[in-house]
């Protein structure tokens, strides 16, 4: 702990490095819940990793967009505009590309996306941590 303390660039350069990685266990988390979600649907597991992969990439895009655009933004309160717009446009997203894949009322769209993200969040969340103590005891 002291080294990452004292060393927050290698700290932030190696959690960098490593936080692609972590994608290899989030992405199937996703599509597993997306496919139990939909589990009555007649889509093979297959199409849900499609789906995750496909909603992980725009995300992505989504919010590198977002911090180019906060880092050009003068006062915190545009900042947090940007953010809250990127993060509007990412729930959007997932709702419309579970609608257009799953073909059901908006109403169970809905719901079942809230269900995947309550789902796939806190997995998020283990995940990021157990990936920052692998790199803290890596340093």
């Amino acid at each position: 702990m002291e080294r990452a303390a004292t060393h927050s660039a290698d700290l932030n350069r190696a959690t960098q490095a490593a936080y692609p990685k972590s994608m290899f266990v989030l992405l199937p988390l996703f599509a597993l819940s997306t496919s139990v979600a939909w589990r009555k649907q007649r889509h093979r597991y297959p199409a849900h990793v499609y789906l995750a992969l496909h909603l992980h990439a725009a995300w992505f895009l989504a919010f590198a967009v977002v911090t180019i655009a906060a880092d050009f933004a003068e006062s915190s309160a545009v900042q947090a505009l940007i953010a809250l717009v990127g993060g509007a446009y990412a729930v959007w997203y997932f709702l419309r590309a579970c609608h257009a894949v799953f073909p059901e009322s908006w109403p169970r769209t809905i719901a079942k996306s809230a269900a995947v993200a309550i789902v796939y969040l806190p997995c998020w969340f283990v995940v990021s941590l157990a990936m920052l103590g692998y790199v803290i005891a890596t340093m």
